[in-house]
């Protein structure tokens, strides 16, 4: 007897079963880095007026997001990092400075806004936290077991 998810693989088209293991290992091994890297294209994609064709035959050489265009699925683990400071260099150009890019207002019209500062949102968010979190106060005259943290 054939089990149910074996039963429905067998009529899967070919390609379909073909490109499944790219896709798990897009969306299973390195979730995070496809999100960023997907940002990126979707960016591009807007660059090109929607045009997969014209993000392919892209001639914008010296866009810092060039490289990343079309991302090899093997090479996102190794390329994580450089992507988010492609990000995060393509943003000061585009705004300007520093602050600017903190205050960039292009929340909803821009896909690499969740990045804007370099890294994974979830990881700004825990340096922030961990940055304006309440600081022990010591009091001098206190023994160091009396302190609180």
């Amino acid at each position: 007897m054939i089990p149910r998810q074996a039963e429905s693989a067998l009529r899967m088209p070919a390609l379909y079963l073909r490109e499944l293991p790219r896709i798990c290992s897009m969306a299973v091994i390195f979730p995070e880095e496809t999100k960023v890297v997907r940002a990126v294209r979707r960016f591009c994609l807007d660059c090109q007026g929607l045009q997969p064709s014209l993000v392919r035959e892209c001639v914008e050489e010296n866009c810092v997001l060039y490289a990343w265009r079309l991302p090899d699925a093997t090479s996102y683990d190794e390329l994580h990092g450089r992507v988010l400071r492609a990000v995060r260099r393509h943003c000061l150009i585009c705004a300007g400075d520093r602050k600017e890019v903190r205050s960039c207002d292009a929340r909803e019209s821009c896909p690499l806004w969740e990045y804007r500062f370099g890294v994974h949102p979830a990881t700004y968010k825990r340096v922030t936290t961990r940055i304006n979190a309440p600081k022990a106060l010591f009091l001098p005259g206190f023994e160091e077991k009396n302190r609180t943290r």
